[in-house]
């Protein structure tokens, strides 16, 4: 339905963006070539950054969807029985999987951190919840309170240590929005 409407879209623009990078097709800023159909790289970075985790999502859950009705439960045992819904099922998920590759190879490039960390949240949320992976947290927590702390320690620092490499990357222009901001309150 719509969902895969929206996936549709978003590989378009990723292919946009991938002939504006190739001089194919006109880039609509003055200073940057990662804008796609938008007329700036913002916009589209944060459309790609949307995109990027119902793409995950679908991508799970069409795996999930093939291989139940290409093998019925059993793996081995059972030929292929192409239906309608599995060859459509199948055409989605290589439609979901291209987008998602397209979209993780060209949002570096946006060079957009808000977009980069909606995405990287997005993705997160969806593998986390798709694998129920709290559940499993649990278990481990209950059984090694010591290891889970060091783990969930060792996670803290690489965040802290990503947010400086955002901020030291395009240092001027946070500082910048942080101005702006200290003005207006």
């Amino acid at each position: 339905g719509f969902q895969f409407n929206l996936i549709a879209l978003a590989l378009i623009e990723v292919i946009w963006r991938y002939f504006q990078l190739y001089s194919f097709s006109p880039d609509y800023h003055q200073h940057r070539k990662v804008t796609g159909s938008f007329s700036d790289p913002g916009p589209y970075a944060f459309f790609l950054a949307i995109m990027a985790p119902m793409s995950l999502f679908w991508c799970m859950q069409l795996t999930r969807s093939v291989d139940k009705l290409t093998h019925k439960g059993n793996l081995y045992g059972r030929r292929f029985d192409p239906t309608a819904e599995t060859i459509n099922n199948i055409l989605l998920l290589i439609l979901c999987g291209i987008t998602l590759f397209g979209i993780l190879s060209i949002l570096p490039a946006t060079m957009c951190r808000t977009a980069w960390i909606a995405a990287i949240i997005g993705l997160l949320f969806v593998g986390l919840r798709y694998f129920n992976v709290h559940k499993h947290l649990k278990k481990i927590y209950t059984k090694h309170k010591k290891l889970t702390i060091g783990i969930l320690s060792g996670i803290l620092l690489f965040c802290c240590i990503f947010v400086s490499t955002l901020y030291l990357n395009r240092k001027d222009s946070l500082n910048e929005r942080f101005l702006v901001w200290k003005i207006s309150w």
